[in-house]
């Protein structure tokens, strides 16, 4: 079914909902989250294990996951988006903040951010990736530097005029 809550909706375990959630306020899940379809938040997202959802991530507040983080389509959030490990989404990711993953950052269309974008591994995206007036994009801050061909490759349709660290691979394939 559906999950629809005026205010916040919390979990002591895993969540999955076959439909779609439509939280009034912040939700906070101390397991996995699963969404069949589409996650609306109009608060906060905590989430202490991984997340997925087939259709949009959408959330008001701060996105914060300590595991994988992934949207059949697009993830969207006004304030930062924060994963412990790596961010997916199957169309754009656009963050009001920081965007910020352990692992690597992956979308099928565009990355942008009003602020930095900082990866521990590679951001690939097919089309543009951009960060905020004055700040960078920062792809392989977990890895040596002799292992950035590899480990910390920067792939989108043009090159980010942000770019600071990480291997610039060329333009995006159309299928990531």
């Amino acid at each position: 079914g559906h999950l629809r809550a005026d205010g916040r909706v919390g979990v002591g375990g895993d969540m999955r909902v076959r439909w779609g959630v439509d939280a009034g306020g912040d939700v906070a899940c101390r397991g996995d989250l699963r969404v069949g379809r589409d996650l609306y938040c109009r608060g906060a997202l905590d989430l202490a294990g991984n997340a997925g959802t087939g259709g949009d991530l959408v959330v008001q507040g701060t996105i914060a996951c300590a595991k994988n983080l992934r949207a059949g389509c697009d993830i969207a959030g006004d304030e930062h988006i924060r994963a412990g490990h790596g961010i997916e989404a199957g169309a754009s990711i656009r963050c009001g903040r920081h965007l910020e993953a352990g692992w690597g950052i992956r979308a099928g269309a565009t990355i942008l951010a009003d602020g930095a974008i900082r990866a521990g591994e590679s951001i690939l995206a097919g089309g543009e990736i951009c960060a905020g007036s004055g700040y960078g994009i920062f792809a392989g801050l977990s890895v040596p530097r002799d292992a950035w061909e590899s480990c910390a490759k920067v792939q989108a349709s043009i090159p980010p005029q942000s770019l600071m660290s990480g291997w610039w691979e060329g333009a995006a394939r159309a299928a990531l």
